[in-house]
């Protein structure tokens, strides 16, 4: 009885995560087309790679997510764009971002949860790697990636 129990319990929390699962590998994510950019920085249309970082001003771990993105930007040799979609209040959201908002990183405040819902992000660490077109090539957490697969992702066609 308790082996039925575990096992149903595993499906529907099987089930769940999988409907909540909006972005799918090869599959173009949504479109992240925020009222302003903080700082005015928006993404380059010519970079190889893109990651989408959602983070939030209250997550240290989203901060410490954010710097690695960059450091593997620096690493992998350019073609990798970094786009922050900052959760939660747009005062809060600025003053702890605006420090990223630079040429290689992009931030976009959702101060309404529209790219969080769309995306299908409840909780952080989330991140999506598409190539120029839009279409997803991983899903994750971005502090469990390294150099070598950013260079990996960057081959595939």
């Amino acid at each position: 009885m308790k082996t039925i129990l575990l096992s149903l319990l595993a499906l529907l929390s099987f089930a769940s995560n999988a409907a909540a699962q909006t972005v799918q590998l090869g599959k173009r994510v949504p479109d992240i087309r925020p009222r302003e950019w903080l700082a005015g920085v928006r993404p380059s249309g010519d970079a190889q790679l893109y990651a989408i970082e959602f983070c939030h001003a209250g997550s240290q771990r989203s901060i410490a997510n954010l710097e690695k993105l960059r450091l593997l930007a620096q690493q992998t040799g350019g073609g990798f764009q970094i786009i922050a979609v900052a959760g939660g209040d747009r005062s809060t959201a600025a003053e702890a971002f605006e420090k990223f908002a630079d040429e290689g990183l992009a931030v976009a405040i959702d101060d309404e949860g529209r790219y969080f819902k769309s995306f299908g992000v409840t909780y952080l660490p989330a991140c999506a790697i598409t190539d120029k077109s839009g279409r997803a090539l991983w899903v994750g957490d971005s502090g469990q990636l390294t150099p070598a697969m950013i260079q990996r992702l960057k081959e595939q066609k």
